[in-house]
């Protein structure tokens, strides 16, 4: 809908640096200490979770949709992988460390900002319908594409799923 006051809708990406120490820990984890800085009968206490760890995803997944729920917005209940604004118009998913949100140019960059006011971010992509933007994006090794002329994004199938399915189905010879 490019005639709409706040522009077309577009695609960015972002990859959070280290998020597995995002979130303090839950649980009393100890480990060795590391190398130069050993002593007997000594052991360190993790503050943070760290990759690994039993409860380092369940960690994250709460501490981002946390952070999302204080910028009013909102978290699914079935997927809690997804994520959208209070009016809709923001869509987006998180995937370990990515992000990936469908929306208009000024809530894109107001997500970006939510995002880089807590974590360390990087966005790592963006598509849109603008004659400058990019229109080709790859997020979770699918290849995203925008096709001005159809006003249109398409997902690249999964080669995987569709072998799989054709098997299961018994039509592949």
């Amino acid at each position: 809908d490019e005639n709409h006051v706040d522009g077309p809708f577009e695609m960015a990406t972002w990859d959070v640096s280290r998020e597995h120490f995002c979130g303090e820990a839950r649980k009393l984890i100890y480990t060795f200490l590391p190398e130069g800085h050993e002593q007997v009968g000594k052991l360190a206490r993790l503050c943070r979770s760290m990759y690994g760890t039993r409860d380092a995803a369940s960690i994250w997944g709460d501490t981002w949709s946390d952070v999302l729920k204080e910028s009013s917005m909102k978290v699914g209940t079935a997927c809690p992988a997804f994520f959208c604004s209070c009016d809709g118009d923001l869509k987006g998913l998180c995937h370990g460390d990515d992000f990936c949100v469908v929306a208009r140019q000024k809530q894109l960059q107001a997500f970006g900002k939510v995002l880089e006011k807590r974590f360390e971010v990087k966005q790592t992509g963006h598509i849109g319908f603008g004659m400058n933007d990019e229109k080709e994006l790859k997020i979770l090794n699918r290849t995203i594409k925008i096709n001005v002329l159809n006003d249109e994004m398409s997902l690249e199938a999964d080669t995987k799923l569709v072998e799989s399915a054709l098997e299961s189905m018994k039509l592949k010879g």
